[in-house]
């Protein structure tokens, strides 16, 4: 495990925003249960590392790549999209993180830093004009937005049932949204212009 260390502490901030909530949000909440039960009765294990940042872990037959951004993390598995060897992993990471000491100092990105610096022109080009025009609109029309701080900023939409979490160092791309669109969706980009 030492030698993974240095990976792990730079993951630290994002893998601590990714709360069983925030998990659930990429899958379901039964998938969460179920890959809670995975790992008690066959715990998982970092295997390898991958370029500079990222992970490799094993759980049961299956490896799943966990990059710098953890929400980006693809397994061998013939399940599309986030599985429950994904959601394994990243709860094996995230304990493994919360249970060793801080080793070298590597500066935390702040989650309402990175959300601040996230510009009007990066913003239509990664979401497109037409997606920022509708999402600014439903702001305009009063779309009622609350925040919550943390490791990860929660944006919550109430109105439509809908939350959406930055994740330090996963960017707009990273950011979970419980409306588990593939792409950018509107939530995420209202929740940027908020």
């Amino acid at each position: 495990m030492a030698e993974h260390g240095p990976r792990l502490t730079r993951l630290r901030p994002a893998l601590s925003a990714l709360d069983d909530e925030a998990l659930a949000a990429l899958a379901n909440k039964g998938l969460v249960r179920r890959a809670r039960k995975d790992l008690e009765q066959a715990p998982g294990e970092i295997v390898a590392a991958d370029g500079d940042v990222g992970l490799q872990v094993r759980i049961g037959a299956e490896t799943v790549d966990v990059p710098a951004n953890p929400v980006q993390a693809s397994c061998t598995c013939p399940a599309g999209g986030v599985c429950r060897h994904i959601l394994a992993a990243l709860i094996l990471l995230r304990e493994t993180v919360e249970s060793t000491p801080p080793g070298e100092a590597v500066p935390s990105p702040d989650a309402a830093a990175e959300l601040a610096a996230l510009d009007d022109e990066t913003l239509q080009r990664l979401a497109g004009k037409p997606l920022v025009r509708r999402a600014a609109k439903a702001l305009g029309e009063g779309l009622r937005v609350e925040f919550d701080a943390g490791p990860a900023i929660a944006i919550r939409f109430p109105t439509r049932n809908v939350v959406c979490r930055w994740v330090p160092g996963g960017g707009l791309t990273g950011m979970i949204c419980t409306c588990q669109a593939v792409d950018v969706c509107e939530h995420r980009v209202a929740a940027v212009l908020a």
